[in-house]
């Protein structure tokens, strides 16, 4: 019940600050041992030596783990799809059990009518690129989480903000930009495609703070398209882009869209319309392979959704994103920090 996660997240506050203290206990004991050791040799016999040496040697153990703690409930404060290594074979044995001896096309869950099928799941063990039903799911998990941390029906860890973030899903690029529209299947603007997306969703773009959306490029990879409405400003953020070009297609059609959108919903003129602007942003975390942009397009939406502090998460650690990324699909629910370790 709630009474129960405020109890654990209270705990996890209490394991942190302690845990923080004893990190600074630490740092301070490596800084000044120079003089430890000093005081060690000083002791008057053998005996007393070895008895101090063991109890320094149990009293660093004891902070070790305790930086780890400490180093783990931040980095979960950080990114709330963090997982330990623990935690991340932990989830990997719970997927192996679920997913053994199953055939490739039986239902493992159902999430807002999408079906999460085990082959599909499979994908998240290994390197494979994930599929749109996955990035789907996460995608629709993030607005929800979004909604309920509105609405104050899901905990929030003290200090973090979390902005009012809508993620559609892989259709809706698509649609906005339609190549079946064209003879000659060039990609042409077409906001009658989705002008019923929102409204059928009961959202008003101009009231969020992101609205982000996966953008396939070429056919082959994911990136991700954002709209950040307080600061009027649009662009893509690529995993596989380290030289930042911009997608012209986006950058044509995102102003038409909010025009649009603007004047069906709110039968009115885009207010200040020529302040938004594409912005290039910094470098975002790169991929070093090319099957993982999925899951980095959903990370990016993560960070930017959950209220991080720009992205920190790298490629090297993709194999724990993935398995948290599988247990949220699968639960159908994405929470912040309060979950296990």
């Amino acid at each position: 019940g709630t009474g129960g996660v405020l109890a654990h997240h209270r705990s996890n506050r209490r394991v942190s600050e302690d845990a923080s203290k004893n990190l600074q206990l630490y740092l301070r004991i490596v800084e000044c041992g120079r003089e430890g050791i000093d005081d060690w040799k000083a002791l008057p016999t053998e005996s007393d030596k070895v008895e101090s040496f063991s109890d320094s040697l149990k009293r660093l153990a004891d902070l070790e783990e305790a930086a780890k703690v400490t180093l783990t409930l931040k980095r979960k404060q950080e990114n709330p799809l963090w997982l330990s290594e623990a935690a991340a074979e932990s989830v990997r044995d719970e997927l192996i059990g679920q997913l053994v001896g199953q055939p490739n096309k039986k239902v493992l869950a159902t999430v807002n009518h999408i079906e999460l099928k085990v082959y599909e799941i499979k994908k998240f063990l290994g390197d494979e690129w994930l599929g749109d039903e996955s990035i789907n799911v996460y995608m629709f998990l993030i607005s929800e989480r979004s909604k309920k941390a509105q609405e104050g029906r899901i905990l929030i860890p003290p200090g973090r903000r979390v902005p009012k973030t809508y993620a559609m899903s892989t259709f809706f690029w698509p649609k906005l930009s339609n190549t079946a529209a064209d003879s000659n299947g060039v990609p042409r603007y077409d906001y009658a495609a989705v002008k019923k997306w929102t409204t059928r969703r009961k959202i008003d773009i101009f009231e969020l703070d992101f609205f982000v959306f996966p953008v396939h490029v070429s056919g082959a990879h994911w990136t991700l398209g954002v709209i950040d409405i307080p600061r009027k400003i649009y662009y893509v953020l690529d995993s596989l882009n380290p030289r930042e070009k911009a997608n012209p297609l986006f950058v044509q059609f995102v102003p038409q869209y909010l025009a649009d959108e603007y004047r069906d919903k709110k039968n009115a003129e885009l207010p200040d319309a020529h302040l938004w602007q594409h912005k290039q942003q910094p470098i975002p975390p790169q991929q070093s392979n090319h099957n993982d942009c999925g899951v980095f397009t959903s990370m990016f939406a993560e960070c930017i959704a959950s209220g991080c502090q720009g992205f920190n998460f790298s490629a090297a650690e993709m194999d724990r994103y993935r398995l948290a990324m599988a247990r949220a699909v699968l639960s159908g629910s994405l929470g912040f920090c309060c979950d296990q370790l």
